[in-house]
C-alpha cells in the first residue's frame, strides 16, 4: 500500500515496537499515532479523534499499561 499526502508536512517518527504491540487495540494504536506527533492536551485530542473523557482514558491505559508512554513527571 502507498500512501500518498496531499499537503508538505513534517513526518513524525513512529517506532515499529508500537505498531507490533498486539496489546493494544487498532483504537489505541490510532490515539498513540496521532498523539506522537507532539504534546497535545487532552481537550484537543479528545475533539479531534471524536471520544468522550472516558473513553480517551481507557485508550489513554492500554499504551501505558505496555510500557510505551510515559507521565510528565520526572521524580525528581
Amino acid at each position: 500500500m502507498i500512501l500518498r499526502h496531499c499537503r508538505a508536512r513534517s513526518h513524525t517518527i513512529i517506532p515499529t515496537i508500537v505498531l507490533e504491540d498486539r496489546r493494544l487495540s487498532l483504537a489505541a494504536h490510532g490515539l498513540f499515532c496521532g498523539l506522537a506527533d507532539g504534546p497535545k492536551a487532552a481537550e484537543h485530542a479528545i475533539a479531534r479523534f471524536g471520544l468522550g473523557r472516558a473513553e480517551f482514558t481507557d485508550l489513554l491505559r492500554e499504551p501505558f499499561f505496555a510500557g510505551l508512554v510515559e507521565t510528565g513527571e520526572s521524580g525528581s
